[in-house]
């Protein structure tokens, strides 16, 4: 019973307004655990998760639609299986293809400031302030609407 970001710009969005989505990268890959697929007692192991491999072709579909919009909002962090007790990390580094996702966005940002200073992207970056690899890429600046915005 949530709305997720996607939904909600979805909800928000004016009516000549499209709103273009692309996965653009997978956080982490279920494998079977190394311990074996049974405990000793023969109930079943649950899979584990392992980064993902950074996927190009996903990466590559998000970036296409990156230079006709007006606005790039990516949304990074954990996933439902790394959330918990039992699922604590010591490191707050974006897993998977986070991080090249971001760098390629950040790319397009930059190529499109150079081209058309006057209307640069945006990145919208939650909790820029927590996370490191993200403090390195964006910079908050104030949104003409009196909202908090992060620019590459």
């Amino acid at each position: 019973m949530i709305t997720t970001v996607l939904d909600g710009l979805i909800q928000l969005a004016a009516d000549d307004c499209e709103v273009v989505y692309s996965r653009g990268a997978n956080v982490i890959d279920l494998v079977p655990d190394p311990a074996g697929e049974f405990y000793s007692d023969g109930q079943p192991r649950p899979k584990i998760g392992v980064s993902a491999a950074v996927d190009q072709a996903m990466i590559d579909e998000a970036v296409a639609n990156a230079p006709q919009s007006d606005l790039i909002v990516a949304v990074v962090g954990d996933v439902v299986q790394l959330v918990g007790e039992t699922c604590s990390t010591a490191t707050l580094e974006l897993l998977g293809g986070q991080n090249a996702l971001l760098d390629a966005f950040a790319a397009v940002s930059e190529r499109n400031r150079q081209v058309d200073g006057h209307r640069a992207h945006q990145l919208q970056a939650a909790g820029v302030a927590r996370l490191p690899q993200l403090r390195r890429r964006v910079r908050v600046v104030r949104a003409p609407c009196g909202e908090w915005a992060a620019a590459v």
